[in-house]
């Protein structure tokens, strides 16, 4: 450092470059997210194990740099001793390093993939939506009640013709989106 740099300003421009970085990885991280691009934060340091706490992560990071800057400018500004100031801005950006890991891992426990197991549909009952021909000889169509949400699905019946409208019991899956089902009102 040049002699005629006071110490305050260079150790100020440090941290203000610190927080600059840490805000420009978040602020293309945010841009790129909006835009579907990669999120970065594949390979994080996990803590925990397999599913467990991933901190070192490029969402992780660019927090951490971007509160130690902020606070530790905030710090040099104040005028609060430097061992303080660096204290104070490493607590804060640990605490909000690890805080994005919860966040993270709390975000990747919320994700599902929306598809409706077809299997759950079996022995469930349903209702005939487009007639099923009787004894094997065509497809119509079922609508069940799965996951907490209607499914529509091809049908066929070893038995009796059934009519639209009719109450069935789905019997037995025989492709991912086709069932065999039996009328309620021909069953015991």
């Amino acid at each position: 450092m040049p002699d005629w740099m006071p110490k305050e300003l260079t150790l100020q421009l440090g941290y203000a470059l610190c927080a600059g970085l840490g805000l420009v990885a978040v602020v293309v991280q945010l841009v790129l997210g909006m835009f579907g691009g990669d999120d970065g934060d594949a390979g994080g340091l996990d803590l925990e194990g397999d599913g467990g706490l991933d901190v070192l992560t490029v969402r992780g990071i660019a927090a951490f740099l971007t509160v130690f800057g902020l606070v530790g400018w905030i710090g040099t500004v104040e005028g609060w001793a430097r061992p303080l100031t660096l204290l104070a801005a490493l607590a804060s950006g640990v605490a909000v390093l690890f805080s994005v890991a919860l966040i993270l891992r709390a975000q990747r426990r919320l994700t599902s993939s929306g598809t409706i197991d077809a299997r759950g549909a079996v022995g469930r009952s349903a209702r005939v939506y487009l007639r099923v021909p009787g004894s094997n000889q065509g497809f119509g169509k079922i609508t069940v009640e799965i996951q907490g949400r209607t499914a529509e699905y091809a049908a066929f019946t070893r038995g009796t013709p059934i009519p639209t409208g009719a109450d069935v019991r789905v019997v037995r899956m025989t492709t991912p989106g086709t069932f065999e089902v039996a009328s309620l009102e021909n069953t015991p």
